[in-house]
């Protein structure tokens, strides 16, 4: 993420030194701190091997790109003596202690913090930051400001050199940090961050192939927001992936039979995104994007592009041309760029901000009401633990029942019907074990096969909604029905929320029309 620089608005005390050091305890004093020496090479988190130190700008390579550490511009701000000890701080956290995203955070916020104390005095250089600074600064701040220059200063208090006042020091170790407002929270204020309906969704996927067919996108550009609509990615997971991250399986004719993707896991405390890859299976509306770009980047290479090449390497020249790029590309950048000319070709969508964060709420909220279990969230999201995503199956009632009602008829146009095809046992396109979907706890008998590979989330009665189940015409659907019936009747006893009664609705819409282009009797709307 860009980090944008906003001074925020508070008004210059009149006397800093008075509030800054509010009492004699907590005025500077000196105190005895461990000496240091400054290492002249250091080992960043993201790197294999060793790079020197150099205060006036470092550049490292992470997850999230390359960034730009420049200490010497904390020369004007800070004391020689409290210089050295920031040096340090910030030279250790690179080497192998935090990611150099986080550090580049960090010096950006303290940047800004140490930047409006020294206003404040006058352009004193800051010998001492004390508790007084810290919470002239903030009082002004957003709970995300507040957690960066905080956990920066309780990194230097680990480290026991000198340039904090004993007091900041007690009040880090004792005050708990602000509470960041909740994902709910933040959409409720804030129309930009709540999920897309399904409707929205199935025009911006349209919208997508229509300026590529219109040349207005490029291969590059199809795959990219392909990926983010179908897949939720973050930036700099997409920034990230490789050309050996997509396996494409085939069959003896050639045919592809399934993708797989292997995406980095970002935020990994201490571990390099590209050293722990998370598998799923790549969304099939993305297979052909997929093959047109890797031609298309191959062709402007002039080559076949190698496994360790950016699967996101083209971009212009000068003149306009296509290149390989021999930087990472910026992808919220390109994001910026092309999101413009998605919404402008649908009228519902024309004031809509498009970016990546919404896909992915839209895609877990939409699986989450759905009743998708945590294990498959976390899956979904491509996360190593189900802790973040827990808002998307705990969401409020009023929340809910909002969401539901004004994605009720998007629904009803997209989901509540049968999506796959009826055939015979022996017509099905594997009809192996491992393709057959069984009916447990129901019937012995089979409901159908799938025609692609089996899920590991959504599975049985659940597939009746999936475009790739094939349902055998001698299977068990009546008992499925029943079954689905009698769980919602069930539901609807203990008067639980609405949404969670009729969840199911859209598979039991699904499953009479099974029966009924089998030749059985249609039974109707199901009333409670």
């Amino acid at each position: 993420m860009k980090f944008v620089e906003k001074k925020p608005r508070r008004t210059l005390p009149a006397d800093a030194v008075q509030l800054f050091f509010r009492s004699a305890d907590d005025f500077p004093t000196a105190f005895l701190y461990r000496s240091f020496v400054c290492p002249v090479q250091i080992k960043p988190i993201e790197h294999t091997t060793s790079i020197p130190v150099n205060l006036d700008c470092m550049k490292i390579d992470g997850d999230g790109g390359t960034v730009n550490i420049r200490l010497n511009r904390f020369r004007i701000f800070l004391t020689s003596k409290t210089f050295e000890s920031f040096s340090y701080v910030m030279i250790t956290a690179l080497d192998r202690r935090h990611k150099s995203s986080v550090v580049s955070r960090w010096e950006k916020e303290a940047h800004l913090f140490l930047r409006l104390c020294c206003e404040a005095l006058g352009g004193t250089k800051i010998e001492t930051i004390t508790l007084g600074m810290y919470l002239w600064y903030t009082e002004a701040c957003n709970p995300s400001q507040v957690g960066l220059i905080r956990t920066f200063l309780l990194f230097w208090c680990k480290q026991n050199v000198e340039g904090l006042h004993r007091g900041l020091v007690r009040h880090l170790g004792s005050a708990s940090p602000p509470k960041r407002p909740s994902t709910q929270q933040i959409q409720n204020q804030k129309p930009d961050e709540r999920p897309l309906t399904i409707a929205q969704s199935r025009q911006i996927s349209e919208r997508i192939g229509e300026l590529y067919a219109a040349k207005e996108f490029s291969a590059q550009d199809q795959l990219l927001w392909t990926l983010i609509s179908a897949e939720g990615l973050r930036p700099s997971q997409l920034a990230l992936l490789r050309v050996k991250h997509f396996e494409i399986i085939r069959d003896e004719n050639g045919e592809i039979l399934e993708v797989l993707i292997h995406v980095p896991a970002v935020k990994q405390k201490g571990t390099p995104a590209l050293s722990y890859l998370i598998t799923e299976t790549l969304a099939s509306r993305a297979w052909v994007p997929l093959m047109e770009h890797l031609n298309f980047a191959s062709t402007v290479a002039d080559r076949k592009l190698l496994p360790e090449d950016r699967i996101f390497c083209v971009t212009k020249d000068f003149f306009g041309n296509y290149v390989i790029s021999k930087s990472p590309l910026r992808i919220n950048l390109i994001v910026g760029e092309t999101r413009v000319k998605i919404t402008r070709g649908i009228p519902d969508l024309e004031d809509v901000i498009l970016f990546c964060r919404r896909f992915k709420h839209t895609k877990l909220t939409h699986l989450g009401l759905l009743g998708a279990p945590l294990s498959v969230l976390q899956r979904c999201a491509y996360q190593t633990s189900s802790g973040s995503v827990k808002r998307y199956v705990n969401v409020s009632k009023d929340v809910q029942r909002s969401f539901e009602t004004k994605m009720a008829n998007s629904h009803n146009a997209l989901v509540r019907f049968f999506k796959g095809q009826i055939v015979d046992r022996a017509e099905a396109t594997h009809p192996d074990e491992e393709h057959l979907i069984g009916a447990p706890g129901l019937s012995d008998e089979d409901l159908g096969a799938c025609a692609v590979q089996p899920c590991k989330g959504l599975m049985n009665v659940g597939c009746y909604g999936c475009y790739k189940f094939e349902a055998f015409a001698d299977g068990p659907h009546q008992e499925a029905l029943d079954h689905l019936e009698s769980l919602r009747l069930d539901r609807a006893a203990l008067h639980l929320d609405e949404a969670v009664v009729t969840r199911d609705d859209h598979l039991i819409e699904a499953v009479k029309q099974v029966i009924a282009d089998i030749g059985g009797q249609h039974l109707g709307q199901v009333q409670i």
